[in-house]
């Protein structure tokens, strides 16, 4: 999936400060603080503390030059292979971490997501949960306003669909009526659709996972995602009853 730069960057651990100033950097190449708070429109005394955290992060590298100091952003390259040794680093240690029936896979609750940005994270994570599942498993269950649901992040989501169809995942979709006219077919989504009948007025959506259930206002938009099993049942046996009754 892509990412506006930005994002990427925080998702790397760096503040929203050391990603505009390290954005900015790579953009000027090796120069003055001087020059980055102009860059940036922040203040000197507001760079030299980013700056700082970036070069003790290895982001940023710092030289003198004519008794002056100078700052060059490291290659994106290094940025992502250091973040990759840091996981590496952390998955050796798993076997050695101790196992705790406390930890989020055996909580049962409701987790907010607030944001475009949360919503996308959750998204994204689905596509790795179902990649990692036999090919049998990989699917779920959707009630939405298609339209509305692209129109969140229509960079992000028009994407995000063909790729789940290209990670072999498997959606049954139940779509309002007005669906109709923008619904994207092809047999490379691996979707299989039915509609609403015409008036049912939905205008968000519902992911029914077989563990969880998305259930997203668009207008925000936020979220909340429901991991009590009695009630993810639930969505699922409404699901098929309305997916018997619609139309193809």
């Amino acid at each position: 999936m892509t990412y506006e730069p930005q994002a990427a960057l925080r998702n790397l651990g760096l503040s929203e400060h050391e990603s505009t100033v390290y954005l900015a950097l790579l953009k000027l190449g090796s120069v003055q603080a001087s020059l980055v708070a102009k860059e940036t429109g922040a203040k000197r005394t507001t760079v030299y503390p980013v700056l700082k955290a970036l070069a003790e992060k290895g982001a940023v590298n710092v030289y003198m030059r004519h008794g002056k100091r100078v700052y060059a952003a490291q290659r994106p390259e290094w940025l992502a292979r250091a973040f990759g040794r840091k996981l590496a680093h952390f998955e050796s240690l798993i076997p050695a971490l101790p196992a705790s029936g406390k930890g989020s896979d055996g909580q049962f609750g409701i987790r907010y997501l607030e944001g475009k940005r949360e919503i996308i994270s959750f998204y994204e994570s689905t596509l790795d949960e179902y990649t990692a599942k036999p090919k049998k498993d990989r699917w779920y269950r959707v009630i939405s306003a298609q339209r509305t649901w692209e129109e969140i992040d229509p960079n992000f989501f028009v994407k995000f669909r063909y790729e789940r169809g290209g990670r072999g995942i498997r959606t049954k979709l139940l779509l309002t009526a007005e669906s109709r006219a923008t619904n994207p077919t092809g047999e490379k989504l691996l979707r299989e659709c039915k509609f609403l009948p015409e008036g049912y007025v939905f205008q968000d959506s519902i992911d029914i996972h077989a563990d969880k259930v998305l259930v997203m206002s668009h207008e925000n938009p936020i979220a909340v995602v429901i991991t009590v099993p009695a009630l993810v049942a639930a969505f699922s046996a409404i699901f098929d009853i309305l997916w018997g009754l619609a139309s193809e």
